[in-house]
């Protein structure tokens, strides 16, 4: 089989996955616009002005926090962070960043912690 056609096929098969992918990550981003309803967040409020070096370590925080279900289940009743135990565990970050970005922590943490994986992916390739 020439190499054209290998690729010619190749492109009907991505082209094919691509509505469906396209689907999946519009029904994840409307599912996650109703979780962070629960929250009062809008996506509007997640405009991040920080360096791509504190995005980073906040996304870290949300990675963190999604990973354990003690902080999960604290964020979920109390409807905020949980923001003692995450100054604990992360030593170098401080209460006026958690208050300053708790809002894009949270929706990180909703999405490495729920069923997200197109967003997960995303995020972490933009990284």
């Amino acid at each position: 089989m020439p190499f054209t056609t290998i690729i010619r096929e190749v492109e009907k098969l991505f082209q094919k996955k691509k509505p469906e992918v396209t689907a999946n990550r519009r029904n994840e981003i409307v599912h996650l616009k109703e979780k962070l309803k629960e929250f009062n967040i809008q996506f509007s409020n997640l405009v991040d002005q920080s360096s791509a070096e504190e995005r980073l370590n906040l996304v870290n925080i949300g990675k963190s926090l999604a990973q354990n279900d003690a902080w999960m289940n604290e964020l979920f009743i109390a409807r905020k962070l949980p923001v003692d135990q995450l100054l604990n565990s992360h030593k170098e970050i401080s209460r006026k960043l958690l208050d300053d970005h708790y809002q894009f922590i949270i929706s990180i943490a909703l999405i490495f912690n729920g069923p997200f994986p197109c967003l997960k992916e995303y995020i972490q390739v933009s990284l």
